[in-house]
């Protein structure tokens, strides 16, 4: 099966660039992307249609990239969704298959999440009924044998209404974290009497042939409700290696309801006890929502906010030092809503920046580590109209990015969605 494909006769639009280091020096070098070169592949859905959103999720391994479209009508179902899948062959990107839960409902929106590694992608759904719990929420597995997709299981958890299980995903290898950002806490002061409303949980699952088992569950005990409600612990989740990301962007760290969020840091070869809690350094600015979206790879942690990323090292003492902060922008461009890095390549979306009087039409902003500086581009598409939310989500893999706009229209259908991929 193969995609509608299309190689994009406009190049990418490289409207900036600069180096910000860690002494806030700033000196002009060669863009990353340049933009008489840049030729990006389009992407839609072989059978995308009005309203799939399609990009409202995406994530990339080397030569693979999956894409989610959380709205798409299947059958008789009304965004019930659907994934799919793409692959880089010696014609270009091509579709290489669309995947569908097999008991999928309406309004389950799968492919809200979708996260993959080498053969295996997980898709969350977490607007799924499980046995009469509305919204508990579900993912699925996906495993490829040569060219085939199908899928391996299907993942619940022991869970209650408006869990929302399966809102943000992630996999490495043979272990799956799933987030499920609604889950009502019992308040550790009380013994369990009263709850703390959507303070959020996590669940980490460990492959074993062909089956998933749970392993654990991340929350955080928390003995004042008031600081405890609505954290939505789970709402992002990365994984690399053995370190599981977990991002609480509703955390409360100085008064009640202050939002400024926080990341929690766990590593799988300790135990998962407390893990290490990351917060943005203070310098007397305020930060909403930290940990909305977050990105690991290896030693270094991207998180972002309402306006901004944060860029951490980790250190010799198992700390995190936050070295980088970028901000482009106004508070409601969106930067920073999706995050990805790979290496010394970072991605960032700022879906509802305006540019030449076109209203949230998005834009991706790119930065790339050389030496001891940071590189930035910034790229819209060249033939984006107002309201498209080009950067509605971003993803990297070596030096390849992709970048969504999930309310692109296509000729009548609105809010289709398309991803532009690259080089």
């Amino acid at each position: 099966m193969k995609g509608k494909l299309a190689m994009s006769l406009l190049t990418m639009m490289v409207l900036s660039t600069y180096v910000s280091s860690q002494t806030s020096t700033d000196t002009f070098q060669e863009p990353i992307f340049n933009a008489l070169s840049v030729q990006p592949t389009k992407l839609y859905g072989s059978d995308s249609g009005r309203d799939d959103g399609f990009g409202s999720s995406v994530a990339i391994s080397e030569t693979t990239a999956v894409v989610g479209a959380p709205y798409a009508r299947v059958g008789s179902h009304y965004a019930q969704g659907a994934a799919y899948v793409f692959t880089l062959t010696h014609s270009g990107w091509q579709q290489q298959a669309k995947l569908v839960a097999r008991n999928g409902k309406d309004y389950d929106e799968f492919g809200l999440s979708v996260s993959i590694s080498g053969d295996t992608v997980v898709v969350g759904a977490p607007h799924t009924d499980v046995t009469g719990k509305t919204n508990m929420g579900a993912a699925y597995v996906f495993l490829r044998r040569g060219t085939t997709w199908s899928q391996q299981a299907e993942i619940t958890c022991a869970g209650s209404a408006d869990d929302y299980f399966g809102y943000a995903v992630g996999v490495n290898g043979n272990t799956a974290i799933i987030g499920a950002p609604g889950t009502d806490i019992p308040n550790s002061v009380t013994g369990g009497t009263y709850f703390n409303s959507d303070q959020g949980a996590a669940y980490v699952y460990t492959r074993g042939g062909s089956s998933w088992y749970q392993e654990t569950v991340l929350f955080e005990a928390r003995k004042d409700p008031y600081h405890g409600s609505y954290n939505n612990f789970g709402a992002a989740v990365s994984i690399s290696g053995s370190k599981i990301v977990v991002g609480v962007p509703g955390d409360d760290l100085v008064s009640q309801n202050d939002h400024m969020g926080s990341v929690r840091v766990y590593n799988k070869s300790h135990p998962y006890e407390g893990g290490t809690r990351v917060v943005a350094s203070s310098d007397g600015s305020y930060i909403s929502s930290f940990g909305w979206s977050v990105s690991i790879d290896g030693t270094r942690l991207v998180v972002g906010s309402s306006y901004l990323i944060r860029v951490f090292e980790l250190r010799a003492d198992a700390s995190w030092r936050q070295t980088v902060e970028f901000g482009r922008g106004s508070f409601g461009d969106g930067f920073g809503e999706s995050v990805s890095v790979d290496g010394n390549i970072i991605a960032v979306g700022a879906p509802y920046s305006d540019h030449n009087n076109r209203l949230d039409a998005g834009s991706l902003f790119v930065y790339e580590l050389i030496g001891k500086s940071w590189v930035q581009s910034k790229m819209e598409a060249s033939d984006g109209l107002a309201g498209d939310h080009f950067g509605s989500s971003v993803a990297v893999s070596g030096k390849t990015v992709i970048v969504c706009a999930d309310s692109d229209d296509t000729g009548a259908k609105s809010n289709q969605g398309s991803c532009y991929i690259f080089p």
